[in-house]
């Protein structure tokens, strides 16, 4: 993580915030069926072009 590699108090911020980012974005995809779909479809055509 990058508060590991560069010990600031900003870096610990952004890590911080990275988390509850990716936090809420599962908290919408788990609420919302629809979207969670759609951004299934998407990762799926993303690993197919790596």
């Amino acid at each position: 993580m990058l508060s590991s590699v560069l010990n600031s108090d900003t870096a610990i911020d952004v890590n911080i915030q990275i988390i509850r980012v990716f936090t809420k974005i599962r908290e919408v995809l788990l609420n919302d069926k629809d979207m969670l779909l759609k951004f299934e479809k998407i990762e799926k055509k993303a690993t197919e072009h790596d």
